[in-house]
């Protein structure tokens, strides 16, 4: 059984795996209630600007990272200053606090920081972008390098607590909801649903699904009576490995292999399905994955051969890693796709700009 397999059959659903696992999971449950509270008690850090938190409650692929994309190049388009932090999960220098891109463009840091960060700092450029697990300290460091900023955006930091967060928002992805609703390892949930009442506005992905489960899910949600917005993936189009245009028409008609290595590879099929694309086959790495292992490049031409498949079709943040390999250059084909509101685009501003503005008279 694969990886994606096991998710769908005992983490998105209750089996009886996760019955099994369900003891393990109470002491961490547990563990992270007591940690929120003790959070309350002692004072964190306070940024002198304010701190936007994008999170999920899953361990899983929600679109925290295009929707913080979304958010980023909304609130430049409206004049605000704002930058970027992530922790660089899975990179080398995941330790280390670095700006990876400026107002000017890309630096030298971003070759090591991470598929995310890279892909954040290829989308966002003219945006300030830093990379580095103590977000204490990149947020100084982004400040001391543009005290101008009004906010700066932390992506993937709901959990993370050190830091004061002026607006807390939480991603959902219509699909995958709260798996079974257990927490690790029993489930997929980072923390306990409940943990939703820190949230201050919260986000429906993939909201053209039309899918029993996304209206129980808003209906679920609404008990929390936060702000709840919806919107989904739409596709960009596809490059190849130079980064010039291919047409979907280019590639309809011809078998090709999907390859990701991605927190939620089935919506990445779906998006491909949705195209018209013939799909000969499908090779999923584990999330973050580096594609430096020649064994792994090498299976995945031995699959493509074995397939029939003409062309490999890959996500923007896969191809961040994939393109350092030459190999790869006649048959790679990246399909891009950002995330948007349905509607409530002009809200969403407003709340923000409402806290931007209280931070600024403090």
């Amino acid at each position: 059984m694969n990886k994606q397999a096991f998710v769908q059959k005992h983490l998105l659903r209750r089996s009886w795996l996760s019955y099994l696992l369900l003891p393990l999971s109470l002491p961490y449950t547990l563990y992270m209630l007591l940690r929120r509270k003790m959070a309350a008690m002692f004072p964190e850090y306070r940024a002198p600007v304010c701190i936007i938190s994008v999170g999920n409650l899953i361990a899983g692929g929600s679109g925290k990272t295009p929707f913080t994309i979304y958010l980023a190049k909304l609130l430049a388009g409206k004049g605000i200053r704002v930058a970027v932090s992530h922790r660089g999960y899975g990179s080398v220098n995941e330790r280390m606090t670095q700006i990876v891109s400026d107002r000017t463009g890309l630096l030298a840091a971003c070759n090591t920081a991470g598929d995310e960060v890279q892909l954040l700092a290829e989308e966002l450029r003219g945006i300030p972008v830093v990379s580095g697990k103590h977000r204490k300290a990149a947020i100084r460091l982004l400040l001391k390098q543009f005290p101008d900023l009004d906010c700066i955006i932390l992506d993937d930091s709901f959990q993370h607590l050190q830091v004061r967060h002026d607006v807390d928002i939480i991603v959902v992805n219509a699909h995958m909801g709260f798996g079974n609703g257990f927490v690790l390892p029993a489930g997929y949930l980072r923390e306990p649903v409940p943990a939703l009442k820190y949230a201050d506005i919260l986000i429906i992905n993939n909201s053209q699904q039309q899918m029993i489960e996304k209206d129980s899910l808003a209906k679920g949600l609404s008990a929390y009576h936060k702000p709840l917005l919806a919107g989904h993936y739409q596709v960009e189009g596809c490059t190849d490995f130079q980064g010039q245009p291919v047409t979907a028409e280019q590639l309809r008609g011809i078998p090709i292999l999907l390859v990701s290595a991605i927190g939620n590879p089935a919506g990445f099929a779906r998006t491909a399905h949705q195209l018209g694309l013939e799909i000969a086959g499908q090779v999923q790495f584990p999330d973050h994955y580096p594609y430096v292992d020649k064994t792994a490049l090498n299976q995945l031409l031995s699959t493509m051969r074995s397939s029939g498949a003409q062309r490999i079709v890959t996500t923007a943040k896969d191809y961040v890693k994939l393109q350092n390999h030459p190999e790869l250059a006649s048959v790679l084909v990246t399909l891009h796709i950002s995330f948007v509101l349905d509607k409530e685009q002009e809200f969403l501003t407003r709340q923000i700009m409402a806290v931007i503005d209280k931070k600024r008279a403090l």
